[in-house]
């Protein structure tokens, strides 16, 4: 019996562009779960702001792409900044201002909400990764032992945890560089906790995060959006973390720039 991983990257493709952050991804992470007897399944979504023609032309030896999904950058911000009207719905975090301005790796100059709107684009591309899976579950009457979201951006620094030995009724994270709550970049879970965080974008775009008592975090306002202890409590409502995962990772940017956490 094949035992099935998706592994699902999400967002900007940044450091995915450098050589040296492929091959930790495949030797670190790919190759180890392969040891471990799983097949993995990789699943892309993307969005233009820094795509890069190298996801097309990926070693398919070691990048098994079931799929690729590469959606329109300005198409997403319309969305959010004009129909959804973002910034008059939330209030965010003063340092995510000052922040957009130190780093975006593309060395282009940005506006101060550029991570205001990057936060709900990334829960997007959880969202669409999370359908192309879907789509093709049901096309190939599969089943997945463990789902993966991983960013492309990320490199990993140590090998994966051996997930033959984890129970998949809890979902898993790394449990350093948190803020408040679980790390949001990079997390293990089985189909229906991934189902449920495919829906984490449309719970903040409707009212159901202003209307769910349930939803308390360390801010008084609640329409007031910071992102790891959010994170932490969406989950909570109704999966179980363990942030005890080993593996560890550093951001790598579009320019090379290494961020480490």
């Amino acid at each position: 019996m094949v035992n099935y991983i998706a592994l699902q990257f999400t967002g900007l493709v940044r450091g995915f562009r450098f050589e040296h952050v492929r091959n930790n991804i495949y030797n670190r992470l790919i190759k180890p779960l392969q040891e471990q007897g799983f097949e993995v399944h990789i699943f892309w979504h993307t969005y233009d702001i820094e795509f890069d023609d190298i996801i097309y032309n990926i070693d398919k030896g070691k990048f098994n792409i079931k799929k690729i999904v590469v959606d329109k950058d300005q198409h997403i911000q319309n969305y959010l900044e004009n129909d959804f009207k973002l910034l008059d719905t939330y209030i965010f975090p003063p340092t995510w201002k000052t922040a957009a301005n130190v780093d975006t790796g593309t060395g282009k100059i940005v506006k101060d909400t550029y991570h205001h709107y990057g936060w709900f684009k990334y829960l997007y591309s959880i969202q669409e990764v999370n359908k192309i899976r879907n789509e093709y579950e049901k096309k190939q009457n599969i089943k997945y032992d463990w789902v993966i979201n991983t960013q492309y951006q990320l490199s990993p620094q140590n090998t994966i945890d051996d997930l033959t030995k984890l129970n998949n009724k809890y979902m898993y994270s790394p449990g350093y560089a948190r803020s408040n709550g679980y790390y949001d970049s990079f997390w293990i879970s089985n189909v229906n906790d991934a189902n449920y965080m495919r829906d984490f974008y449309k719970y903040m775009i409707t009212e159901d995060f202003k209307k769910d008592l349930k939803i308390t975090y360390l801010h008084n306002d609640r329409n007031y959006i910071d992102s790891e202890p959010l994170f932490k409590a969406y989950i909570d409502k109704n999966c179980r973390m363990k942030d005890n995962l080993n593996i560890r990772f550093q951001r790598v940017r579009y320019n090379g720039l290494i961020i480490d956490h």
